[in-house]
């Protein structure tokens, strides 16, 4: 968003709220990695000894984060590309080009923080890469794994896709949103900029984008093998983090725990799934207590 349009766009929202992501954007330049042609977007800022890898969510940019990074630059160095969905990659392309954004930037290890779909890509690096993950906090996330057989699900997509092809981008932008964001807590302090801020971010989302996403979640299940041998001897701590009123993946927290029974687990009263940036206070405390103790 350019800077004439962001202030009309965020005027409804608190004053220190509005000037904290415009001071971030203007502090932190993108910088990008090529990834098949492609120039994937990516933040790093930070000057401390261990590095933090922030995994976006679905069709959001790498300042999702804005609040959690400003907080925690001071003491980690930081890299946060936004979703590859957003510049047209696969998860396999992304998946790949993770330890290339790495060597880039002189990082060997990192504690990999995934939301949603960034921690179904952070479980994926994982397993491929192990030695490149420090620790891992899955936040709001799923379960990655292969399911081959599964015509219904087939057949969902399907019906979605072409749903997706007939109705207007604005509406499939709002049900988008409504699915995701849920009933919004009243307690919350940042309702209004959590809602100026999907506004924004949202108005980015192209049918082909979300369609794209949904064949690549069907290919994941088809073809994705869970192989927890690939990373047994790994010693690095989990965090699992979700919210009470999370419809989306509140749901997957017993099997993630099955998968990771030694994590440290936190769950938040209320916030959704969209946590992280409805009580972005009490989420980066969590997160930044996990990270210290280890």
């Amino acid at each position: 968003m350019n800077a004439s349009s962001f202030d009309p766009a965020y005027a409804d929202v608190p004053a220190e709220q509005r000037e904290r992501l415009k001071a971030f954007r203007a502090e932190h330049p993108a910088k990008s990695l090529d990834v098949d042609g492609k120039h994937w977007s990516y933040l790093t800022c930070g000057t401390g000894e261990k590095t933090l890898l922030f995994l976006a969510g679905a069709f959001l940019p790498a300042d999702m984060w804005f609040y959690t990074i400003g907080e925690l630059e001071k003491s980690f160095r930081i890299l946060a590309p936004e979703t590859n969905m957003l510049v047209g990659l696969s998860a396999r392309q992304a998946l790949d080009a993770l330890p290339r954004l790495m060597d880039a930037e002189g990082v060997q290890k990192a504690s990999v923080v995934g939301l949603s779909a960034g921690g179904g890509m952070a479980q994926m690096l994982l397993q491929e890469h192990p030695e490149r993950v420090e620790n891992l906090v899955l936040s709001h996330t799923g379960i990655i794994e292969r399911r081959p057989d599964h015509p219904e699900l087939e057949r969902q997509v399907r019906r979605l896709t072409w749903l997706i092809r007939v109705l207007p981008v604005s509406l499939v932008r709002r049900v988008l949103l409504k699915r995701t964001s849920g009933t919004l807590p009243v307690s919350s302090e940042w309702r209004q900029f959590h809602d100026a801020y999907f506004r924004e971010s949202s108005a980015a989302i192209t049918k082909d984008m979300v369609i794209s996403f949904l064949q690549n979640g069907l290919e994941l299940r088809r073809e994705y093998q869970y192989k927890p041998e690939a990373f047994a001897g790994w010693a690095g701590r989990v965090l699992l983090l979700n919210s009470q009123d999370d419809t989306v993946t509140m749901g997957n927290l017993d099997r993630l725990r099955q998968r990771f029974p030694e994590a440290d687990v936190h769950i938040f009263e209320e916030g959704g799934h969209h946590t992280f940036m409805l009580y972005p206070e009490a989420y980066t405390a969590i997160l930044e207590d996990f990270l210290r103790r280890g």
